[in-house]
């Protein structure tokens, strides 16, 4: 019907169209095909997720709080209605789980919470 036998592009045997096809050659070369493919997936996703770090990091501040600094916190109920502040209290951070957490304690009501770094806002 063609003039010539359709090959797959990853059939890199130079074998003439003429002879019978090799059935374990060709499986051992379409392998080693999609392995190669695999690999060289697995590097560009690397090499992209790397850019995509390095880009992010470029604009983000790594904000760190003193023990004892005063900060706001995030509120928690902020449905109540639509002119509801944001932030709320005056807290003074006591202490410091991790990087991106701290524990706060509001000298008013004594309220205690643990507050995570993307809830916290510097007064000045």
């Amino acid at each position: 019907m063609f003039a010539h036998q359709p090959r797959f592009i990853a059939d890199l045997s130079l074998s003439s169209s003429s002879n019978p096809l090799n059935v374990p050659h060709y499986h051992h070369t379409m392998q080693q095909f999609v392995e190669h493919v695999k690999i060289a997936a697995r590097k560009n996703n690397l090499r992209h997720q790397k850019s995509s770090k390095e880009r992010y990091d470029r604009h983000r501040s790594n904000t760190q709080y003193s023990v004892g600094q005063s900060v706001l916190i995030r509120n928690r109920n902020p449905h109540i209605n639509k002119f509801s502040p944001r932030f709320i209290g005056l807290y003074i951070i006591i202490d410091r789980l991790h990087d991106k957490t701290y524990i706060v304690r509001n000298d008013k009501s004594g309220h205690q919470a643990q507050v995570p770094l993307h809830d916290i806002r510097s007064i000045n």
